[in-house]
């Protein structure tokens, strides 16, 4: 009995941590962030209502065209999760998971499921 009720507890505040640091990220997590890669910079905005949007512009391939895409996001077990569910105003469905590998008001670096080499930064 002692140790199903040590069990219990152990797991109740590994939850509790893991809730917190989720929402810590959270609110860390909002706001505009920019990704300079040469020839197509990126503004992601993340609002803290648990929207975003992503405007991508092409400056090598045709000048001034632009793709924005936007729909959810949430936290879960230290991994940014984001849920588009429009592209150029056209309805999508796709969901990337993007595990936080570092966090500051400053810099925000990831490992993101669908890269080639794995991770990405932003800045504000």
């Amino acid at each position: 009995m002692t140790v199903r009720l040590t069990r219990t507890l152990l797991l109740s505040l590994l939850l509790a941590s893991c809730s917190r640091r989720d929402a810590q990220l959270s609110h860390q997590i909002a706001g505009a962030w920019n990704h300079d890669y040469p020839g197509t910079p990126v503004v992601l905005t993340i609002n803290s209502d648990g929207s975003f949007t992503s405007k991508m512009w092409y400056q090598n391939l045709h000048p001034n065209q632009t793709n924005t895409w936007s729909g959810t996001w949430q936290i879960s077990d230290g991994v940014f999760i984001v849920t588009c569910t429009r592209s150029n105003d056209v309805p999508v469905a796709s969901v990337s998971h993007c595990k936080i590998i570092h966090l500051d008001a400053h810099d925000l670096t990831c490992e993101i499921d669908y890269l080639a080499n794995g991770t990405i930064s932003y800045r504000r």
